[in-house]
């Protein structure tokens, strides 16, 4: 994907890894190895570590897709979740699974190996605004660099406009975002959606008319929603312009409002 409005958003996935990994500790990494109920501990602390101290992507088999995985679906804002953690070092244990997955899905060798970005993605966005500012403007470059090389994989366009709406939920936040910018992620989102929906409408899982009604992986729906509802309110609070209108029209079609 090659278009300029995008690179307007710095793509890169090696900003949001420089500050994560020195985050993860040894005993995360044994932690995240043990989530399969303490199963092959050893066998998937392999490939974790050698993300973590030399960002060696794995092919996604069982080791370590499953732990992985798991640790994607935790919630560190409940107490007692498991396999996983509360508080800030769940959060980085999950943002630590969420990005190696969305990073390891852009190698030839894993194109068939994702069944969703759009859970995987609501997740992440979460735990990078719980584990604060710093976070926010490298996991913008990340979900930029995830439009860039992701989008394009998913042939049947239904995911790909969710990697569009973590980079827009997390770029609000940022001061120094050119609205412009701003403007042309949300007229990407649109255009993906209304070619979704021409194409696929016949896939509709609710009685509703915009990107979730095709969204069969919808463990996290009620996060998206939310999500709409809080672009919505951004853009209430703004002073009137271009960039205000677009992201309240985005925010109300995601909140199906």
């Amino acid at each position: 994907m090659a278009d300029e409005w995008l690179q307007r958003f710095n793509p890169n996935a090696e900003d949001l890894l420089d500050l994560l990994l020195p985050q993860i500790e040894d005993g995360m990494l044994q932690q995240i190895a043990a989530a399969d109920y303490g199963n092959d501990i050893e066998e998937h602390l392999l490939p974790l570590s050698e993300f973590r101290d030399r960002r060696i992507v794995p092919v996604l088999n069982w080791y370590p897709c499953e732990v992985l995985e798991l640790i994607r679906w935790s919630e560190p804002d409940q107490r007692g979740w498991r396999p996983g953690d509360e508080g800030r070092r769940g959060h980085l244990l999950r943002a630590f699974a969420c990005t190696m997955l969305l990073r390891s899905y852009a190698i030839s060798e894993n194109h068939d190996r994702w069944n969703s970005f759009n859970e995987t993605s609501i997740q992440l966005v979460d735990s990078v605004q719980a584990l604060g500012v710093d976070l926010i403007e490298p996991a913008s470059s990340f979900f930029a660099w995830c439009v860039e090389r992701l989008a394009p994989l998913d042939e049947d366009g239904i995911e790909g406009p969710f990697l569009g709406l973590a980079l827009l939920r997390l770029t609000i936040e940022l001061q120094n975002q050119p609205d412009d910018a701003i403007v042309d992620l949300c007229k990407w989102i649109e255009e993906q959606v209304s070619a979704l929906l021409r194409e696929k409408q016949w896939w509709a899982t609710r009685q509703k008319n915009w990107l979730l009604s095709t969204n069969h992986h919808n463990l996290r729906n009620d996060r998206w929603l939310a999500v709409g509802r809080e672009l919505y309110q951004w853009a209430e609070a703004q002073p009137p312009s271009d960039k205000a209108t677009m992201v309240a029209f985005i925010g109300k079609c995601l909140a199906e409002e």
